[in-house]
């Protein structure tokens, strides 16, 4: 009896971790393609600067 249910939780460990090895490779997959590879317009991707800073004597 606990050898049959030691098997049935063994199994799914490993089932479970088969599938946490397959998603991550997915994920660094689409990592490496998001950052290695031109986008559609040409240009590698790269985060945007930030928004530039206004003066108080613009706003007044």
């Amino acid at each position: 009896m606990i050898e049959l249910e030691s098997v049935k939780l063994g199994v799914v460990s490993l089932i479970l971790g088969a599938m946490h090895f397959f998603n991550i490779l997915v994920f660094a997959r689409m990592r490496q393609r998001a950052t290695s590879s031109p986008n559609h317009y040409g240009a590698t991707t790269s985060i945007a600067p930030p928004p530039a800073a206004v003066s108080a004597q613009a706003t007044a």
